[in-house]
């Protein structure tokens, strides 16, 4: 993650700023007790975040998982840990939140060191402070040339950074005042000793009016038994003020602010803003102004009040349909339905059934192939094992669809955009057809190989969580259903067709490894292979013509030569090659299972390796880290087509030998 806005608005005075001030303002907590509000109550409220209006709770888990590392605490959700956040920063503040994974770091810091690196924001207030300097020293380096340690201290820095801002998204609506002198608050019109926000004042009007005194634009008012009191609350009414320009927290209608949209379009077509925009220089609070901020105020006075029924009338008030929001691109509908998603966690589920399959299918394949060397008849139980793996098999499937629909009708857009989206999709083809092939066939492969890659994509696309699960606009050259609907989806089909020709010819060749395959069944099988190879030759060399046709639109050429493009074209040719000395005789049984199981590193470098360049028009997949992976998934391939080339070789010899002898 690299530096955001708030991290390049901040690096002159931010630290010192939270020091002086919220430093004072955690030491006035109130005192702890439990919470026992609905705070679920909240999880659809719209928010406008990344280009996209999405519920709160989808806003909370993508937050804590940016600083956490994970998308809920020990005993607190995301939701109700944003919520703290918001309306009591204090306590929040104070929360283990903060996962420092390098004792280096921690050395750096100079902070103390635990079994479980985690800190609180107020730990690594005076730690970051201290090498403010130097962050700053960092950020003006390339980013090739910083080492692991120093990526790790800016990323630190931006997490902290983003907790901040995000705690002082509401102050203005926080009981951050009160007014203890009599004479003041009847000169305010205020209750004694009650407490008020910043919205409170800013629209009372004899705070305002005594404001206009002190500029000296009228003469001042107040006595001088009441000066101390209303300096010292103008002093921390300015405090507050100072969190104008924090704009993340964009819950409040725009058409309660028309001034704002006519400078923002993009603003006015997904209709949300941030609080602290209802607060700019020259504009006055209207009706619905002040409705809304009173809303999330009675929020947060209930919510340290822990007072229920306030709690509850409120939050119903911020929902889409009762709000009266008539120009969200979002509706109300697809807000609870990303909740449910989100909860549900279809991906997770599908996962961990997709390796009880996988285990099942494994421990079936190891007991048939020991009972028939021993010739011990297979058991009832034999048979309902494979059955039981291939019903989880569906289950894991059924779950791995609906996420991919649900996603689609959320976003409202076709099912790939990204990395992450072109993993799941990928894995889910597999699946499916994995199916197909075990109904047709009855022999575990199709079982054993849909379990397979569904457990090793879905695995592999957790590294890519944080990027594509945030389910964010997309980049100006993607943002085309068509192409995405057309391209996108049919190059993934032949990336799928690709994965499957590899993995049936490495069952092949592991059947070869174990027994010599009947010369019947395995003309069978190769012809299978063939027609699966001219599948993946079809979809693949398709996609690429879209694609091309795709760039010819976007940026005016049909060919450039990009990373993307080659690897593409490296597939289409891969396969032309294989199939043409199939056809031609130049490659019998065994040669073609070995170079069509060679395709899975094929597809590895155009789907992941091509990345790693970062360059091109399209590269939008870039990631650090999986170099490593990819090199070792090659090597381990090589390794295994090497091994099974040896024994073949050697098996070749023997019978030579032999037949000499």
């Amino acid at each position: 993650m690299r530096f955001d806005s708030i991290f390049k608005k901040a690096l002159g005075c931010f630290l010192g700023f939270l020091l002086l001030g919220c430093g004072a303002l955690i030491a006035v907590g109130q005192t702890e007790r439990p919470i026992t509000l609905h705070i679920a109550k909240l999880a659809d409220v719209p928010i406008l975040h990344q280009g996209r209006v999405k519920p709160l709770d989808t806003f909370a888990r993508l937050h804590l998982r940016l600083i956490h590392g994970k998308d809920a605490l020990p005993g607190m959700t995301a939701l109700e840990w944003l919520v703290e956040l918001l309306f009591y920063p204090q306590k929040a503040y104070l929360r283990p939140v903060f996962i420092i994974s390098t004792s280096h770091i921690i050395d750096i810091l100079g902070l103390e060191k635990r079994d479980k690196y985690n800190y609180s924001f107020f730990e690594l207030l005076p730690a970051l402070r201290s090498h403010r300097d130097e962050i700053i020293l960092l950020h003006e380096k390339e980013e090739t040339s910083l080492s692991a340690e120093e990526k790790q201290l800016i990323e630190l820095y931006a997490s902290a950074m983003l907790y901040f801002e995000t705690s002082r998204s509401l102050s203005m609506v926080l009981p951050y005042f009160e007014v203890s002198d009599k004479g003041l608050s009847k000169t305010l019109e205020v209750l004694q000793d009650k407490s008020l926000s910043y919205f409170d004042l800013s629209i009372n009007p004899q705070f305002s009016k005594l404001i206009k005194q002190l500029d000296g634009k009228e003469e001042f008012g107040l006595t001088d038994s009441k000066k101390s009191n209303f300096f010292a609350l103008v002093k921390q009414f300015t405090l507050i003020g100072q969190d104008k320009g924090f704009e993340l927290f964009r819950v409040i209608p725009s058409s309660v602010h028309k001034s704002y949209n006519k400078d923002s379009t993009d603003n006015s077509k997904t209709g949300l803003i941030a609080p602290w925009q209802l607060f700019i220089v020259g504009h006055t609070l209207s009706a619905s102004n002040k409705n809304s901020l009173n809303l999330w105020k009675q929020l947060a006075f209930a919510y340290r009040a822990n007072d229920s029924e306030n709690w509850d009338k409120s939050s119903k008030q911020l929902k889409v349909g009762e709000f009266g929001v008539g120009n969200l691109s979002t509706s109300a509908l697809t807000l609870k339905l990303e909740v449910v998603y989100n909860k549900i966690k279809f991906f997770n589920k599908s996962l961990l059934l997709y390796a009880a399959s996988l285990l099942l299918i494994i421990f079936s394949l190891f007991s048939s192939v020991i009972k028939r060397q021993e010739s011990v008849p297979l058991s009832k139980a034999d048979r309902i094992i494979p059955r039981t793996a291939f019903t989880l098999l569906m289950f894991s499937f059924c779950l791995h669809a609906m996420g991919i629909i649900s996603r689609v009708y959320i976003m409202g857009r076709p099912p790939v955009a990204t990395l992450y989206e072109s993993i799941l999709f990928v894995s889910c083809i597999v699946v499916f057809v994995s199916l197909l092939i075990e109904k047709k066939r009855c022999d575990r492969v199709g079982t054993f190989i849909g379990s397979l890659t569904g457990v090793f994509l879905l695995y592999m696309s957790r590294h890519y969580l944080m990027e594509g699960d945030t389910m964010g606009r997309l980049v100006a050259v993607l943002n085309t259903h068509f192409w995405l609907a057309t391209h996108v989806i049919v190059i993934s089909i032949g990336y799928s067709c690709s994965i499957l020709v590899s993995l049936l010819a490495h069952s092949a060749l592991i059947h070869r490894l174990i027994k010599p395959m009947h010369t019947k069944h395995q003309l069978i099988f190769n012809k299978f292979l063939m027609h699966l190879g001219l599948f993946a030759l079809l979809f693949t060399l398709t996609g690429t013509a879209l694609g091309g046709i795709w760039a010819d639109q976007s940026w005016g050429r049909f060919w450039g030569w990009d990373p993307k493009e080659n690897g593409a074209l490296l597939i289409v040719l891969w396969f032309i090659l294989l199939i043409h000395g199939r056809l031609a005789y130049f490659l019998n049984d065994f040669y073609f299972e070995l170079t069509m199981a060679l395709t899975s590193i094929i597809v590895a470098i155009t789907w992941f390796g091509t990345n790693l360049i970062g360059v091109g028009l399209h590269s939008y997949g870039f990631t650090e880290g999986i170099f490593i992976k990819l090199l070792l998934f090659c090597g381990a391939e090589i390794l295994f087509i090497t091994l099974v080339f040896v024994k073949k070789v050697y098996c070749s010899l023997s019978d030579k030998r032999n037949r000499s002898w």
